[in-house]
């Protein structure tokens, strides 16, 4: 989250998941705030998630975080780095995996 300045404001877990539920309201109601997305890994230092929704409300998620511009009355933006259809897939990224392995010695 981007507090405006060259700072950006820390969000732990919990607030970034309330983030998520917040723009899922936004957008579509208590019917979207319902919606069940996990938070299934966290990195506190990046402000960085990893969310699981299941495939049928990907749409809906993606277009939420993306249209969130202002959380707890601070400017906020979501980019979605990668999407994947399962999650062993995140585990092994191909584009992670090309990169490691163009790095290996012959």
């Amino acid at each position: 989250m981007n507090d405006g300045a060259s700072s950006k404001t820390q969000l732990d877990a919990m607030q970034y998941r309330l983030a998520v539920t917040h723009a899922l309201r936004c957008m579509f109601g208590d019917i979207g705030a319902a919606m069940r997305v996990d938070l299934i890994a966290y990195e506190h230092a990046q402000s960085c998630g990893t969310l699981r929704v299941e495939s049928r409300n990907l749409c809906r998620l993606w277009s939420a975080i993306t249209m969130l511009a202002e959380f707890e009355r601070l400017p906020c933006q979501f980019e979605v780095e990668a999407v994947h259809g399962a999650l062993v897939c995140h585990a092994v990224d191909s584009r992670e995996f090309m990169r490691t392995l163009a790095q290996m010695p012959a």
